[in-house]
């Protein structure tokens, strides 16, 4: 049987916390792939997922771009430092930030279903959890307009039973084991990533 989406990208986020794990540089080229199951992710969310992928897919696409250059997210970040192009639109260094972001809302969204075991009722819908997830991460930096539009869609979001079948999972159970070890994962490249802007003196709290 091929590995499920989920399946995947727990594999290649677990390799990306093994790197920071043992003090290595996180190479561009995994990261960008690990980011590009989010990718995939999204378009399993119904009419909402358009937007997020419109967004989200050609930040990914840089970044995998920049691998032929750069082969450590440090480095690129340098790279950009050193041309003094880090805030500049369709920089490396910005699309990496709005790209940890998801990251992190993945993260929240993946610890809030593994927290209620499942359960797809009222506050614990993945519709729910979905924005409250969004509304943690993006809130500072989205404006009214498109928090309206989130909420407009929040309705059409596939139920967590929904969305078991499109992720192609064999049961909550397998489902819930994957989304642990990508939560878990993700904690450790945030807060990698989080690092290599602090120290660098970029700051996080930019759009």
């Amino acid at each position: 049987m091929a590995p499920t989406l989920l399946k995947k990208m727990s594999q290649a986020f677990r390799e990306l916390a093994d790197t920071v794990n043992q003090n290595k540089d996180m190479e561009v080229k995994p990261f960008a792939k690990a980011c590009s199951y989010i990718t995939d992710l999204m378009r399993h969310i119904g009419p909402l997922s358009k937007f997020a992928v419109d967004d989200f897919a050609p930040r990914v696409c840089d970044l995998e771009a920049a691998s032929r250059s750069f082969r450590s997210l440090r480095s690129m970040m340098c790279g950009n430092i050193e041309q003094n192009n880090v805030r500049s639109p369709g920089s490396h260094t910005r699309n990496l930030l709005m790209v940890k972001r998801v990251i992190e809302l993945v993260n929240i969204l993946f610890q809030q279903i593994v927290a209620t075991n499942y359960d797809d009722k009222g506050d614990n819908s993945l519709a729910s959890q979905g924005l409250a997830a969004y509304l943690t991460v993006f809130s500072q930096y989205h404006g009214t307009g498109l928090k309206a539009t989130v909420e407009f869609f929040k309705p059409h979001i596939p139920s967590k039973a929904q969305l078991l079948v499109k992720l192609e999972e064999i049961d909550e159970a397998s489902c819930v084991a994957q989304m642990r070890i990508i939560a878990e994962a993700a904690t450790r490249i945030t807060q990698h990533i989080d690092n290599l802007f602090i120290t660098r003196d970029l700051g996080l709290d930019w759009s």
